[in-house]
C-alpha cells in the first residue's frame, strides 16, 4: 500500500495567498499558495511575502520555512521575486522558451534572472514541496535548493510539471484543458524540473522525511503535522552542531536572583546553548503576571538581567524563564 500524505490545494487556500508566522520554535515560517495570475494579485503577494520577510529579519529569526506543498502556480516572475530575498547576487532563474509551430522547433522568447531583493536574509532556508505544489510554485524551491544555506526538506518531490502552460482545449460540459507548449531552461539549455517520459522529475527533497508506523499514526490518528515538525526538529539539530562549533560553549541554566531577599534592585543570571527566544517574566504570589524583564531571541552565552522593584511592595515574587522547550521558575522575597 502507497501512502500518501499530501493533497492539493483548495478553493479556501486562496482566501489569502500569504500566511506567515514565528513558529514557537523560533523559526519563520511562510506559507504560499500561489503567486498569482492577475497583476492585482500578483503585486500583493510580493508585497506580503516582503512584510514577512521584513518582520522575520528585525526579529533576528536564525530560519525560514518555506511551505510550498499546495501551491498552485501562478506567474514565474513573482517566484524569482520571493527567492531573491535569500541571494545576495544576480543569478539565471529560466530561459523561457515556446514552441514555434512555422519553424518547428522551441525558441527562447525572454530569460528570467533572480535579482536580490531587500532585506537579504543569509541564513537557513528549508523548503517544503510536494505533488500538490506545481508549476511556477517549484520554482522557489528549485532556486533555493541551489544555495549553500538552502535546503528542501519533504516526503515527496514537487510535481514535476514547471513547463510554459499556455495552450487551451475547451471541451464538452464547459471544461477547458490547458497543455504544455513551452519550456523552462537552466542557464545550460537544460529543461528544469519537468517530468520526463517515466515521470521522474520534480525538485527532489535533500533530506525526505520518513514514512513509517510512527509518522503515518502521527498524520492520520492524530492530525500532526509531520513535515513541519520533522523540519523544525532537523533545523534545531543544526542549530545544535552551529552552536557546538562556536567560540561560546555554555549549558542552559537559570541561577537564583542575587541579592536574595532585596531591597529594590535584584540581578538574575542565565545562560542558553543556542540562539532561542527568551522570556522572563515577573508574578506575584497569586500568579498575576507583573512585569516583563525581557523577550526577545538572544544567542548563545550567558546573560544578566536587572529587576528594579522600587513600585512594588514587600513579598514573595517569582521569575520564570522559558526558551524554547526550557521552563523554569524561581522565587525571589522583596524585604523593605
Amino acid at each position: 500500500m502507497h501512502t500518501v500524505f499530501c493533497d492539493y490545494s483548495t478553493i479556501e487556500d486562496y482566501v489569502e495567498r500569504v500566511k506567515y508566522e514565528i513558529l514557537d520554535s523560533g523559526y519563520g515560517y511562510i506559507k504560499v499558495t500561489s503567486e498569482g495570475f492577475s497583476n492585482n494579485v500578483c503585486q500583493w503577494v510580493k508585497n506580503k511575502f516582503k512584510e514577512a520577510m521584513e518582520y522575520f529579519v528585525n526579529q533576528n529569526i536564525p530560519a525560514v520555512i518555506l511551505d510550498f506543498r499546495r501551491n498552485a502556480g501562478g506567474f514565474d516572475e513573482v517566484a524569482a521575486y520571493m527567492a531573491g530575498f535569500f541571494y545576495d547576487q544576480p543569478a539565471h532563474y529560466e530561459h523561457i522558451t515556446y514552441y514555434n509551430k512555422t519553424a518547428g522547433s522551441f525558441e527562447i522568447t525572454a530569460t528570467l534572472n533572480i535579482e536580490p531583493q531587500s532585506p537579504y536574509f543569509g541564513d537557513r532556508v528549508v523548503v517544503m514541496v510536494g505533488p500538490g505544489g506545481i508549476s511556477s510554485g517549484e520554482g522557489p524551491a528549485m532556486a533555493i535548493q541551489k544555495l549553500p544555506q538552502g535546503q528542501v526538506i519533504s516526503f515527496y518531490a514537487s510535481n514535476g510539471s514547471f513547463g510554459m502552460a499556455a495552450g487551451n482545449y475547451d471541451m464538452p460540459c464547459g471544461i477547458t484543458v490547458t497543455y504544455t507548449n513551452g519550456q523552462s531552461l537552466d542557464i545550460n539549455g537544460t529543461i528544469q524540473i519537468d517530468s520526463d517520459a517515466t515521470g521522474n522529475g520534480g525538485v527532489i527533497p535533500d533530506i525526505r522525511v520518513p514514512i513509517n508506523d510512527e509518522t503515518v499514526y502521527q498524520a492520520f490518528v492524530e492530525g500532526k503535522d509531520v513535515e513541519l515538525n520533522f523540519v523544525i526538529e532537523t533545523l534545531n539539530q543544526l542549530t545544535v552542531i552551529e552552536d557546538d562549533h562556536g567560540s561560546r560553549n555554555c549549558q542552559l541554566h537559570l541561577d537564583q536572583n542575587y541579592p536574595n531577599p532585596f531591597n529594590s534592585l535584584t540581578k538574575i543570571q542565565f545562560a542558553i546553548p543556542k540562539s532561542s527566544f527568551v522570556t522572563i517574566k515577573i508574578y506575584n504570589l497569586l500568579g498575576k503576571e507583573c512585569e516583563t524583564l525581557i523577550s526577545k531571541r538572544l544567542t548563545c552565552g550567558e546573560y544578566t538581567i536587572d529587576w528594579n522593584a522600587n513600585d512594588f511592595a514587600s513579598g514573595i515574587y517569582f521569575y520564570r524563564m522559558v526558551a524554547g522547550e526550557f521552563t523554569q521558575t524561581k522565587k525571589l522575597i522583596l524585604q523593605r
